[in-house]
């Protein structure tokens, strides 16, 4: 299961994964790999270094460009020169400017009712929201990437079925 799927939801809903920044959007300064093709598969892309925090390692790039939100998580990050390489290449150009931001952030501290997922610790953390106590909150974490597939199959009617706390 891809970690990009998982999330985390409280009782009021999905609860934000850990972002950065944690208000607003950071802008590309380009592709890694120079390129006009708008179909071109992007590997990586660069950064403004001291746009970034530290380190990204277990993070996801949420890349918003041309007409397509795309997530990806982070192989590898060259603090010196700000390229992200990609674990899924995007799948359109990477153009200076294109907006993106970062998910899953497990080097800065958490903001209320933000959590992340330490895969290779298999850790996963929460900071609770004001007043929220945590020996009595109720958080749900999914990880599947679909709940039902239907292949070659006609005339179905569900009836009282709620699918819920999923993206």
């Amino acid at each position: 299961v891809a970690a990009a799927n998982r999330t985390l939801a409280g009782e009021g809903g999905a609860l934000q994964n850990a972002r950065w920044p944690k208000e607003g959007m950071l802008s590309a300064a380009g592709p890694a790999k120079k390129t006009d093709a708008q179909f071109d598969q992007q590997p990586a892309l660069c950064a403004v270094p001291d746009d970034l925090p530290e380190a990204l390692e277990g993070a996801h790039v949420r890349l918003v460009h041309w007409w397509k939100d795309e997530l990806s998580g982070v192989k590898h990050y060259d603090a010196a020169t700000g390229e992200i390489t990609l674990n899924r290449s995007m799948s359109m150009l990477v153009r200076a400017g294109d907006a993106f931001w970062l998910e899953n952030v497990l080097s800065e501290p958490l903001a209320p009712g933000e959590w992340a997922f330490d895969a290779q610790a298999k850790m996963l953390y929460y900071a609770p929201k004001p007043g929220e106590a945590m020996d009595s909150a109720m958080l749900s974490y999914g990880a599947l990437e679909m709940l039902m597939l239907f292949n070659g199959v006609s005339d179905i009617t569900f009836e009282g079925l709620t699918l819920a706390r999923t993206r």
